[in-house]
């Protein structure tokens, strides 16, 4: 029972992140200054049950200070932009449900040395979609290399890291007991 109700509040969590992330990276520059005066944003935004301003206030700190958003001052406006870490959360939204038929296959060689960032490498690999068939051996079925992309590039770990498409294997029966 309770890991169903820590599921529900992670999830719950996890969607309020999307739609923040969403909202940031579609709103035009002229909004983007009352995420800095507290009190503009209370007057804009009506007070009701489901969306207080404060929550929208303390929501956009959490994301400042998680490192998925930053705030620029640009003369005299500021501008909130994703930081790599933000587009790579905002793309690991898991709604890109669209498959070619093709496996999109992960090989790497993170030396132990950089083990954390071996461990971070594997925790955005999961949150993106993708499943162990080993254990330096991930696959997907879906397209996932701009994502693939920026977390390797955040990362670093470019030389230890291969991309494969795959249309066949003699492996596709394992793919597809994993991918479900």
């Amino acid at each position: 029972m309770k890991k169903e109700i820590k599921e529900k509040i992670k999830t719950e969590a996890g969607e309020i992140t999307w739609t923040i992330l969403g909202v940031i990276a579609r709103i035009p520059e002229a909004l983007l200054g009352s995420f800095i005066d507290t009190r503009m944003v209370r007057d804009k935004i009506p007070q009701s049950h489901d969306f207080l301003a404060e929550k929208l206030i303390n929501h956009l700190r959490n994301l400042r200070r998680r490192g998925y958003v930053e705030i620029k001052r640009i003369n005299n406006s500021y501008s909130v932009h994703l930081t790599v870490k933000g587009k790579i959360k905002n793309l690991e939204n898991p709604k890109n449900t669209m498959s070619d038929g093709r496996a999109r296959i992960i090989s790497y060689d993170i030396p132990e040395t950089m083990a954390k960032k071996r461990h971070q490498f594997c925790r955005s690999l999961r949150r993106i979609g993708y499943k162990k068939l080993q254990r330096s051996l991930w696959v997907c079925k879906y397209n996932k290399a701009d994502e693939i992309d920026l977390i390797i590039d955040d990362l670093e770990i470019r030389d230890y890291v291969s991309y494969f498409v795959a249309d066949k294997s003699n492996i596709d029966s394992h793919i597809n007991k994993i991918l479900g």
